[in-house]
């Protein structure tokens, strides 16, 4: 209950920034470990993981590693970040799903309560479920085994307009209540931006997206939908912030997604496939000043 607190006063506080692993990234151990950790010490609050339990295993152990240097460094992180697992529908940008196994498995019930019990077992506190190109029968099924899953009702969904219409997701979302009302999270992703670039034109088509289900269900259907949380992800990066102030589009947290940290944060491979961190404090020490301050660009604006 306290973690499931938590989370929820950092969407209330709109300071929950989370980071994608690329899924390139999980076949190397030490590169996940030590990105997690770097990246606790920075400030994330939040690791987006795909449903391997080995790969929770390794950003749990990186989290750990980030706080065995904060006792020496003091950079004042007092929360773990959440560790969250996404998987389901296909990807429209990468071609691929995120990802239990084979495609015939991914959506057997005893395949998904296996991996996903074992990433939970292995220190992830959140389950996303990726809609992608589901039909709704497919959907509804799957988010009742989440909502079983989840131990602390810590559960998202994640949504872009790629396969589905306006009306579409708002059926959707209301469908998904009636299964939840302990306040799901929706993950909004534009599914268009390749993070290569820096312009506000790259965030509006997840800004687009949320405007519409925050009139829809937020205003239209108040008191249903008031404490609804919108986290914004794919395309995103450091116009984000400003574009949603002027547009007047409230969020409560942003996602940096896999591509994003692929090209923006490329310069970090290099330097954490040396050994780990928790080892090797030169390292952090000319490490963490770069990417804190890449990250407080993402600091929600205020009027």
């Amino acid at each position: 209950m306290e973690l499931t607190k938590q989370f929820y006063k950092d969407l209330d506080s709109k300071i929950l920034l989370e980071a994608t692993l690329p899924l390139e990234y999980e076949s190397n151990e030490l590169l996940l470990r030590n990105l997690s950790c770097i990246l606790t010490l920075a400030g994330i609050t939040s690791f987006d993981i795909s449903a391997n339990p080995e790969s929770v295993k390794y950003v749990n152990e990186g989290i750990k590693d980030a706080f065995i240097i904060n006792k020496d460094l003091n950079e004042g992180i007092n929360n773990n970040p959440f560790i969250k697992i996404s998987f389901g529908a296909l990807n429209p940008l990468k071609e691929q799903y995120y990802h239990l196994g084979s495609d015939d498995k991914l959506f057997s019930k005893s395949f998904i309560e296996k991996n996903l019990s074992a990433c939970i077992e292995k220190g992830s506190q959140i389950i996303e479920l990726h809609v992608g190109n589901m039909d709704d029968e497919q959907f509804l099924s799957i988010w009742k085994i989440i909502n079983e899953l989840s131990q602390d009702g810590l559960i998202s969904i994640n949504l872009n307009r790629v396969f589905k219409s306006n009306a579409h997701l708002v059926n959707l979302i209301k469908k998904a209540y009636e299964i939840n009302r302990n306040k799901p999270i929706l993950q909004i992703d534009g599914a268009t931006s390749k993070g290569k670039v820096e312009s506000y034109s790259d965030s509006l088509q997840s800004l687009a997206t949320a405007d519409i289900l925050i009139k829809e269900l937020k205003i239209k259907e108040k008191k249903r939908f008031r404490k609804m949380y919108i986290i914004l992800c794919g395309d995103i990066n450091t116009k984000t912030n400003a574009l949603a102030l002027i547009c007047n589009i409230e969020y409560s947290g942003l996602s940096l997604g896999h591509h994003y940290m692929n090209s923006h944060f490329s310069f970090l491979n290099g330097e954490l496939n040396q050994k780990k961190l928790v080892e090797d404090m030169d390292r952090v020490h000319f490490l963490l000043p770069k990417v804190k301050d890449y990250l407080k660009k993402f600091r929600m604006l205020k009027k």
